[in-house]
């Protein structure tokens, strides 16, 4: 294998990332070449009303924003990330995602306008039944529309990717207790048992179908990333996830991505509360970018 260049690498990022932003690659430093590593963050709302675990005020978001830019941190899109794990994109150093989960419209309203402002790119993973049927939606929390994703979309900044269809749930167990549907078999009350085997799987891979088949008609393309509800997940599930087309998928689990990652099981950091002030995020990604790597399998 033919050894690259510094400059040729850093060209080759520059080339590979949205326009505007340049000002990222520079942030590979003069320095021995090291394995890069990349740091996924993970946010869901974004509302002036920043009450609950969840939720990040508008201000706060941009000073997480402007401290990636400060710290002269590429942020690289889910796709750019694909490619790095794929042996197709060399990255800096140290690069970071952003990822928004369940479609809230707030996404829209709050976070895409910073998008466009420091030309930086996001994925939302959208829990699709509220976005085709805003009526299931609460009215307090709306979700995004297929317009306003089409908009995203078409700006080169946002990648969309599925949260289920309906299956960001729980679902009944014996005995009165409830766990999250992707990786749980129900219990029926009609008649009183628990799902076999290939109900389970016919009905996650029902709700995979469906949300594949919305994506195709609304947005033309049918996904390949996935974020697990809950950030749950577990070898039954993780198949069925590669049979519906998904290559990519996302747990909530923290760590730091290397190329011998297992693409299927990615880490990611909860930066997306109240609680993580600017200082604490420089803080959070200084430590993650030091610590040993633990890679989960590879490919």
């Amino acid at each position: 294998m033919i050894r690259r260049t510094r400059l040729s690498c850093c060209l080759a990022l520059i080339l590979a990332l949205p326009a505007g932003m340049a000002w990222c690659a520079f942030a590979v430093r003069a320095q021995e070449p090291r394995e890069s590593r990349v740091v996924v963050l993970m946010y869901h709302h974004v509302s002036t009303n920043a009450s609950n675990g969840g939720t990040i005020t508008p201000a706060l978001f941009r000073e997480h924003l402007e401290t990636l830019r400060r710290l002269n941190l590429p942020v690289i899109s889910v796709p750019q990330l694909a490619a790095f794990l794929d042996g197709q994109l060399e990255l800096p150093p140290q690069s970071v995602v952003l990822t928004f989960d369940d479609g809230y419209q707030s996404f829209y309203t709050k976070v895409f306008p910073e998008l466009r402002a420091f030309q930086i790119p996001a994925t939302v993973f959208i829990i699709v039944r509220p976005t085709a049927q805003p009526e299931t939606a609460s009215p307090s929390l709306p979700h995004l529309s297929w317009k306003e994703l089409r908009e995203m979309v078409e700006s080169g900044l946002v990648t969309v990717a599925p949260h289920t269809y309906d299956q960001h749930r729980f679902v009944p167990l014996p005995g009165g207790k409830t766990a999250p549907a992707l990786v749980s078999r129900a219990f029926l009350p009609r008649p009183k048992r628990g799902e076999t085997v290939d109900e389970y799987e016919d009905r996650v891979l029902a709700d995979f179908a469906r949300a594949n088949q919305l994506f195709q008609e609304h947005l033309g393309f049918t996904p390949e990333y996935f974020a697990f509800p809950y950030g749950r997940c577990d070898p039954w599930l993780i198949r069925l996830c590669r049979v519906s087309g998904y290559r990519l998928l996302f747990t909530t689990r923290p760590g730091v991505i290397t190329c011998s990652t297992d693409p299927l099981q990615l880490p990611r950091y909860n930066a997306g509360n109240q609680e993580m002030s600017a200082a604490d995020l420089e803080e959070l990604l200084r430590n993650a970018f030091r610590q040993p790597v633990q890679t989960n399998g590879g490919h």
